[in-house]
């Protein structure tokens, strides 16, 4: 089996994350946030509870920010134990 690099791993799922956090971001930012959650929720036949707060520039960095260590994290050990599993 073929060795993954784990840096690049990581930074493929890091940016993966980043992009879909800074769609929702964009959403909230729009006012369109709220209407999308309701409606996937009623196609998935449940009513949730969960209200979306107005847009914040310092929240909306902090996820954008997290869901890149977090996903990069999880892309740089995935690769490491896949190499390990795979020697």
């Amino acid at each position: 089996m073929q060795k993954i690099n784990a840096n690049k791993a990581g930074l493929t799922l890091g940016i993966m994350g980043v992009l879909l956090h800074l769609l929702w971001v964009i959403l909230i930012y729009l006012g369109m946030a709220q209407t999308i959650l309701e409606f996937v929720s009623e196609m998935h036949l449940i009513r949730n509870q969960v209200i979306v707060f107005p847009f914040n520039t310092g929240n909306a960095a902090g996820v954008v920010v997290m869901s890149f260590v977090v996903w990069y994290i999880v892309g740089y050990l995935t690769a490491k134990i896949w190499n390990f599993l795979n020697r």
